[in-house]
């Protein structure tokens, strides 16, 4: 081979590994947003369970389990299956099919989780929706907006501790209860449910 084609062959292999640097993140833990050279990228973890650390994103769907330390991701978050957050910020929609856990995460929109939610330290924007039987507020958590517990196989348990809700909350399942702790606070009207004080 020439010297010629090499060169014009080596040109093609750059231009198209700087494309797919831009492209999804399949079955891995690679950044996207390190790899497009502009600090934010889409990212699609293909399958599997995943930890991410220290990244910004566009968009984020994980096929598995995640685990999430600084992140920030500027439009969706899809999780397939538990999800485990720590200091990382949403701010577009958030669904997670399965269990949430959070430490100091912040979802400035809509979020929709599949099962039980703790959060510690956390702030919810627009309100939450959820299937589980469990949400608890922790150390400071904010909720604005409404609180639905869409599970009608079961009464609901909300607590409330030393964390506010500023928004109503409404369960499926009557007899449901919100649980006050700790200086924990509640403003809005409650739906198949009862406020205890603890």
């Amino acid at each position: 081979m020439n010297k010629k084609k090499f060169h014009l062959l080596c040109c093609g292999l750059i231009a198209a590994l700087s494309l797919n640097a831009c492209a999804t993140v399949i079955g891995g833990d690679e950044s996207t947003a390190e790899a497009s050279g502009n600090r934010m990228g889409p990212a699609t973890i293909a399958s599997g369970d995943t930890a991410l650390q220290n990244d910004k994103f566009s968009a984020l769907t994980v096929l598995g389990q995640f685990n999430g330390n600084k992140l920030v991701i500027a439009h969706d978050l899809r999780i397939e299956s538990n999800a485990y957050l720590t200091k990382v910020t949403v701010r577009g929609n958030t669904a997670i099919k399965g269990n949430l856990s959070c430490l100091k995460a912040d979802f400035q929109n809509r979020i929709m989780v599949g099962g039980n939610i703790t959060a510690q330290d956390s702030e919810f924007e627009s309100g939450i929706r959820f299937n589980g039987k469990q949400l608890e507020l922790t150390d400071g958590s904010k909720v604005y907006g409404a609180i639905i517990n869409t599970n009608p196989a079961m009464p609901g348990l909300i607590i409330i501790d030393h964390s506010k809700v500023r928004g109503n909350i409404e369960f499926a399942a009557p007899n449901s209860q919100v649980v006050l702790r700790n200086k924990g606070s509640f403003k809005g009207e409650i739906v198949n449910g009862v406020v205890r004080q603890e």
